[in-house]
Formats: structure tokens, C-alpha cells, sequence
């Protein structure tokens, strides 16, 4: 499970990554979005949205099939499956989870050049963190 595996500037490095450029790495069908790519039919291009790349199959599917956000504190709270390590880190973690599957929901992560608006909210998550703005220039650097 990537979530664990990574400290969250290793995950905004990777999902910018992941997606910058790759509109068909998007786990959506233009109307619906999942965690898993094996809801929607996608898992020939997609390992799923940006938060259901970083978690268990299991629980992306549990999450399809509830039909939640897991930004969404009720869910936390409901979902019995967030006994694991990945609750505690996404729930502490809730603000900067938000904003990243954000950027995915709302395709900003797939334009090879990002925008001015996505650029900004990258800036903020940066600064917010404290995460190294140097590791992050290619996609906050002004053409």
C-alpha cells in the first residue's frame, strides 16, 4: 500500500507524476469517478483515482461501492475498514487528501502545462507542508 509506504511530499511528487499528461490515467468516466478502476471498467489504463492509487483494492472498492469520498469525515467515521493505519494517516492528513484528489476529480493533474489556477493550489499544498518547492519546479515554474 503506496499510502503507508510514502510521506506525503513523496505523494504529490507521484501523483503529479502519474497523471501530468495522461488524461487516460484518470480513474473517470467523463461523469463518474471511482477509487478503483475495476468499478468503471478502466483498469487497463488507470490504477485508480488519486487517492485509490495510494490505498488497498479492497477498501477502493468498499469506497465504489458505498459510494463516498473519503475526504468526507462522516465516511471516516462510518467505514469500520478505517481501523487500519491508512485511517489514521489520511484522517490526520484530511486537508492535504482533500485538496490532492481535488486536483484529480477536476482534471487539473492531466494537462502537460498546468494552468495558472492548479499551479496556485499546488503552491499553497507546497507551502502549507513545507514541502521543498525545488522538487517540485516543473510543475510550479511560470513559462
Amino acid at each position: 500500500m503506496k499510502l503507508l509506504e510514502m510521506n506525503l511530499e513523496q505523494i504529490l511528487l507521484d501523483t503529479l507524476e502519474y497523471y501530468s499528461g495522461h488524461t487516460e490515467r484518470m480513474c473517470s468516466t467523463g461523469i463518474k469517478c471511482a477509487y478503483s478502476p475495476f468499478t468503471i471498467g478502466a483498469e487497463e489504463t488507470s490504477e485508480g483515482c488519486a487517492i485509490g492509487r495510494l490505498i488497498d483494492r479492497d477498501l477502493a472498492n468498499i469506497l465504489d461501492e458505498e459510494n463516498t469520498a473519503i475526504t468526507s469525515e462522516i465516511t471516516l467515521e462510518e467505514i469500520e475498514v478505517y481501523s487500519e493505519p491508512a485511517y489514521k494517516k489520511i484522517k490526520d492528513n484530511i486537508d492535504f487528501f482533500a485538496e490532492l484528489q481535488d486536483l484529480h476529480d477536476k482534471g487539473y493533474l492531466t494537462k502537460s502545462q498546468l494552468e495558472e489556477y492548479p499551479k496556485s493550489r499546488i503552491k499553497h499544498i507546497i507551502k502549507a507542508k513545507n514541502f521543498n518547492p525545488e522538487l517540485f519546479t516543473k510543475w510550479i515554474r511560470n513559462d
